[in-house]
């Protein structure tokens, strides 16, 4: 999610590689309060309150693996102060690592939800066996199974880290929430700081991910552009070429120059007299010279 408006920065995009450059994002992002966020929610009522939760349930619904492949840095940013979602709290984590990272499943069960969003970009929900749900948002792009499918397996590969949404300006990263099913009668309310969960779940080994696959395009004009440069982006980061390269320009020739004809040079208006002057003293003696010759004869 874009930072607070009182603190809002504006971060270059670029492809962030290593783990230095990964903590030093993350400690950008945790420091200006940027961050992402997830799904429109349903209203929370004034007796929930909305306030950020202090309890961590159990979860039953494992085991369960760190969402992304081994790089990825934690923000733990949650209860965070957000003014443009339910309860003005950032409701996730948010977890760094370069663009085109593989994302993975934390645990086996059911995927809903998958598609775009005006905040969260290309986001979906995994729901495990017992019925916890994990927030995933801001991806640059699925995998085919994914996309296509319903169900996944602990560790597999559900898509890519990137910038969708509104997480455009910020660096590459993973909004990743908890929902554990013992709360969600308080709807989105009932997310919970997924930092201690995460930091003690095994991380993923090198992966290999399949090929990305290309989403169905939000129809604004802005987002349709920023969704089609990430998915662009995972393919470079992925080595892949683009499905369509970028169209190449058309050069437009230019319009034929009309031919430039030099003004005619000014007249010297003294140098004309005195020619003029010339010219009849020609004729003159031309003329006396004739008169003389047919005089003699």
């Amino acid at each position: 999610m874009r930072p607070h408006p009182t603190r809002e920065v504006i971060i270059p995009r670029v492809l962030v590689r290593g783990t230095a450059g990964l903590a030093l994002i993350a400690a950008i992002a945790i420091g200006i309060g940027g961050s992402a966020q997830a799904d429109p929610a349903p209203a929370v009522s004034a007796l929930d309150g909305g306030e950020p939760l202090t309890i961590t349930p159990p979860l039953n619904g494992g085991p369960y693996i760190f969402p992304v492949e081994t790089d990825g840095i934690v923000a733990d940013t949650y209860g965070a102060p957000r003014d443009d979602v339910p309860g003005d709290w950032h409701h996730g984590d948010d977890i760094f690592a370069p663009l085109g990272t593989p994302v993975v499943a934390v645990a086996s069960g059911t995927l809903n939800r998958v598609g775009w969003n005006r905040v969260g970009g290309w986001r979906l929900w995994v729901r495990d066996r017992n019925g916890d749900e994990f927030y995933y948002a801001h991806m640059s792009g699925y995998s085919p199974a994914a996309l296509h499918g319903k169900h996944v397996h602990r560790g597999e590969v559900i898509g890519f880290v990137g910038t969708t949404g509104d997480a455009f300006t910020t660096p590459p990263h993973l909004h990743f929430e908890i929902h554990p099913r013992s709360l969600l009668h308080l709807d989105y309310a009932g997310a919970v700081d997924p930092t201690t969960y995460i930091d003690s779940w095994p991380r993923p080994g090198s992966l290999d991910p399949p090929r990305p696959v290309l989403p169905r395009l939000p129809k604004a004009a802005t987002p349709r552009h920023e969704a089609t440069q990430d998915f662009r982006e995972l393919l470079h980061a992925r080595g892949l070429k683009p499905l369509k390269p970028h169209p190449k320009p058309v050069r437009v020739a230019a319009p034929p120059v009309a031919a430039v004809v030099p003004a005619p040079p000014e007249r010297d208006t003294r140098a004309f007299a005195w020619a003029a002057v010339d010219a009849v003293i020609a004729t003159s003696l031309l003329a006396l010279l004739m008169w003389r010759r047919e005089r003699r004869r």
